[in-house]
């Protein structure tokens, strides 16, 4: 599981030839740990940055130092990894909504492909849900820029523009189901969205004129 081997690289200690890389690492794991948000937000994007220096600086160092039980693969990549793994842990753990919708879109603006969008995504959403359904559609569509195969945003889409935009819906819809089928092994914490109705996504008998998918809410 990615976000358990992200928290292995976090407990053994990765260190790095550049100095600056090597103290916000290990200041963003102080603060994660002590969960302040603020030094969290401004230290992942300072690790992130260094990180990205570091990979294309090819006259550095990668790794300098090795510690029995430490993956082989290490990298700058691992703090870039953990600097977004930071920011989604940090947006779940919040209670208040508004610091989950302003870290998970830290995240996204700071990488839109990253797989930890994925763990954020259902708390993000709900979170986005006591701003109205607007703010959902407006967040889901963020994700799946980056992220097209993630349920959640999909899910989100698909129920809340039924009435609204069908067309959208059913897209959404069908979008839902493929990827369903392709992430077999799916890491979040089950759907904790209050949308407010609740819909199932049937296949439908035979192919129809607006597509072969049903969308049905109660």
């Amino acid at each position: 599981m990615r976000l358990a081997a992200i928290g292995l690289f976090a407990l053994s200690g990765m260190v790095w030839a550049a100095p600056e890389l090597n103290e916000s690492y290990t200041s963003l794991k102080d603060a994660v740990e002590k969960k302040d948000v603020p030094k969290v937000k401004t230290l992942a994007a300072q690790t992130s940055k260094e990180a990205r220096e570091l990979r294309r600086n090819p006259s550095l160092p990668r790794r300098v130092e090795w510690r029995p039980g430490r993956a082989a693969n290490n990298s700058p990549r691992d703090a870039a990894n953990y600097a977004e793994y930071s920011l989604a842990l940090t947006a779940i753990q919040a209670s208040d909504p508004a610091v989950t919708i302003d870290l998970t879109d830290t995240l996204i603006a700071q990488d839109p492909k990253s797989e930890q969008i994925d763990m954020a995504a259902p708390y993000y959403l709900a979170a986005l849900g006591k701003q109205g359904t607007a703010k959902v559609i407006a967040g889901a569509n963020k994700i799946v820029a980056g992220r097209p195969d993630n349920e959640d945003a999909l899910f989100a889409i698909a129920s809340i523009s039924l009435s609204s935009a069908p067309g959208q819906a059913l897209t959404a819809a069908n979008r839902l189901v493929a990827a369903a089928g392709r992430n077999k092994k799916p890491e979040r914490m089950g759907r904790a969205i209050p949308w407010p109705a609740s819909c199932t996504v049937r296949r439908a008998g035979m192919r129809t004129p607006t597509g072969v998918l049903e969308l049905h809410c109660r």
